[in-house]
């Protein structure tokens, strides 16, 4: 319950507290809405990129591996993983990740502060595709399963085809 005095000064705002009291709003309602990564937004924003960034890494003969979008503590990171036939250099790293920037930029992916991280995936590098496996045969690898196969969740073995969606390995 508003008090007389309450109630006018509610009523009868200056035209500088309207204005102060707008921004609190607003910055209320950024602080909810947006200034950090929402688990929903992530498939959205990491399939865009990719379909953003393919032609610019083809431009460049770089393979793009991986694009993936992540909160850690205070700032969400987005990584993107790249390839090439020569090896991936700093230079390469660097060029990319200022295109990337400014797509992102221009076409407005992410409105919340976010880290750009552009690498080589290392000698522990994902294979997700059929490419990735066919570069691989007659290499032992290392697969992890979320449900088991053969009551085994870690199998190891040597890449002997890949065809119809299916991994042939040899132990």
């Amino acid at each position: 319950v508003f008090s007389e005095q309450t109630k006018s000064t509610a009523r009868f705002r200056t035209p500088i507290q309207k204005i102060v009291d707008r921004f609190a709003w607003n910055r209320r309602r950024i602080s909810t809405m947006g200034f950090y990564c929402k688990d929903m937004e992530k498939p959205f924003i990491q399939q865009a990129i990719t379909k953003l960034i393919k032609p610019v890494t083809r431009e460049h003969n770089i393979e793009l591996i991986d694009v993936e979008y992540k909160k850690s503590r205070k700032t969400c990171t987005l990584r993107v993983s790249i390839d090439k036939i020569q090896g991936v250099t700093v230079d390469d790293c660097q060029k990319l990740s200022r295109e990337i920037e400014d797509l992102i930029e221009v076409n407005e992916l992410i409105a919340i502060p976010y880290v750009l991280e552009v690498s080589s995936p290392g000698l522990d590098r994902p294979l997700k595709n059929e490419a990735d496996f066919l570069k691989n045969k007659g290499k032992r690898i290392q697969i992890k399963t979320f449900s088991p196969i053969n009551n085994k969740k870690n199998i190891s073995g040597i890449v002997r085809d890949f065809s119809n969606e299916t991994l042939f390995l040899e132990d």
